[in-house]
């Protein structure tokens, strides 16, 4: 069965190659970052032959074994994971290890696309709406569908509506089949709740519990590597440097980007100019870093660094993450022929095509205070298979997942020798509240970190956050 499954593997898994020895005079547009944004860019400009376009990657090319869905845990803390942390905070992560929140971030072409658990989500109209009232025209969801559907293929032919969905675009998007009965019971009770069911969760409905969609093609991972980047390697005026390290933004007396100082493959240190923009695509974590690296920052933070000024701009603070909590236990299914049934199931299935995306199955989206048609909670389950350590390795899948500290992560271990174990997830979704986790983003020897000082939140926020949490 392996076997098999590695040759459908090797049939669809290619690899975009570099072309280091092409790199000579200058070019249109230089994209740092080869994640889920410079990927895109990189195709789509590279569609004007008259331009000449350089990615730069830090990572290089997507292992194979990152096409398996089932195996995406297994790349966190992996040479494809930047692998971020915060600062250890006595207030807060009591049962994560050291107390140090783990922040995973794709390295490789496809960026987190390469490692996370390839749900398709665009999110609701609101969030895009917002962003455009706060001062970004073209924002609007309005503005923003139109390019979620030119890039989409979307497999599920009974649930084809041009108003939400398209077929030939880059990004292969299937639907999520599974056999656990759970995906039912969880589906009526947020009936019996009244919550009601979502048939499509990226339609015009935002409160309810329905199935995902994934980001898989003929059953395994469908990156924007894959998607967008395989189809474009051949062109010509498309040259792409994996392994390669941008370390400054090269910019002149006018503020105007004009290049990048990198470290090559070999750690010589380069230059290479553009004649038309910089963009910079390096995630939320790296984007900020190398801002503050070129001398755009807040001005007090990089003279501490001995940086030169350049901008003195709050780069990096009002950072946010949304706030969950993997404690809501359940057990579920204590036989273990049903587990095997059900993993064999799994393997079965992939070869056939199928998407295996098996760590959530089915999200709720609800509001607490039911004054709302859009949510402020995100509820997300995840089932882990009885004895899963035994078959990772001996490594634990929830101190993978989520980081836990070897105490907590034994408790949960032992109740996984005697039955699968469902984890029903909420995260806070609502900006209002995320604020809870807004931090700072400043340089310590040149990499990034999470400042270990949180906002006094006004007493306001803190009744607010405590009526969610009651």
């Amino acid at each position: 069965m392996s076997s098999l499954l590695l040759t459908l593997i090797s049939t669809v898994f290619t690899v975009v190659s570099t072309a280091e020895d092409n790199i000579s005079g200058k070019f249109d547009f230089i994209i740092v970052g080869g994640g889920s944004a410079g990927a895109v860019l990189a195709n789509r400009l590279s569609e004007e032959l008259d331009w000449r376009v350089l990615l730069i990657e830090a990572g290089g090319d997507p292992p194979e074994a990152s096409e398996l869905p089932g195996y995406w845990f297994n790349l966190l803390k992996s040479r494809q994971d930047w692998a971020y942390r915060t600062q250890p905070d006595n207030r807060m992560f009591f049962g994560l290890e050291n107390r140090v929140n783990h922040w995973p971030r794709g390295k490789g072409l496809g960026g987190s696309s390469l490692i996370n658990a390839m749900l398709y989500q665009r999110g609701n109209d609101r969030d895009y709406n917002d962003w455009e009232r706060a001062g970004n025209p073209g924002w609007g969801f309005k503005h923003i569908l139109p390019y979620f559907l030119k890039s989409e293929d979307f497999q599920d032919i009974s649930r084809q509506d041009a108003a939400f969905h398209n077929t030939g675009g880059y990004l292969t998007v299937s639907p999520r089949l599974s056999p656990d009965e759970t995906v039912k019971i969880i589906e009526a009770a947020g009936k019996e709740l009244k919550i009601g069911t979502m048939y499509d969760i990226n339609r015009d409905q935002y409160i309810g519990f329905g199935p995902f969609d994934t980001t898989t093609r003929y059953g395994l991972r469908c990156s924007t590597s894959k998607a967008f980047l395989e189809p474009a390697k051949f062109r010509e005026n498309l040259i792409i440097l994996k392994n390669t390290e941008v370390i400054k933004i090269l910019i002149d007396s006018k503020l105007k980007a004009y290049g990048v100082e990198y470290i090559n493959s070999q750690g010589k240190i380069c230059h290479v100019n553009s004649t038309r923009e910089v963009i910079l695509s390096a995630g939320a974590v790296g984007s900020p870093q190398l801002l503050m690296l070129s001398g755009i920052g807040i001005q007090k933070h990089l003279k501490e660094k001995n940086i030169t000024v350049i901008k003195d701009l709050p780069v990096g603070e009002n950072l946010q993450d949304h706030v969950c909590f993997p404690g809501v236990l359940f057990s579920s299914n204590k036989d273990p022929a049903i587990t095997l049934h059900y993993l064999r199931y799994l393997k079965v299935a992939a070869l056939k095509g199928i998407s295996t995306v098996e760590v959530a199955k089915v999200v709720g989206f609800i509001n607490t205070k039911r004054n709302s048609l859009y949510p402020n909670v995100e509820l997300l389950s995840i089932r882990i298979p009885m004895n899963s350590k035994e078959r990772n390795n001996g490594k634990s899948v929830m101190g993978s997942l989520f980081g836990m500290s070897d105490k907590i992560s034994k408790l949960h271990d032992y109740l996984n020798t005697k039955s699968d174990l469902l984890y029903i997830i909420p995260i806070i979704i609502s900006l209002s509240l995320s604020v809870t986790l807004a931090l700072a983003l400043v340089l310590e020897n040149g990499n990034p970190r999470a400042c270990d000082s949180c906002p006094v939140l006004p007493e306001s926020k803190k009744k607010e956050i405590l009526r969610v949490s009651n």
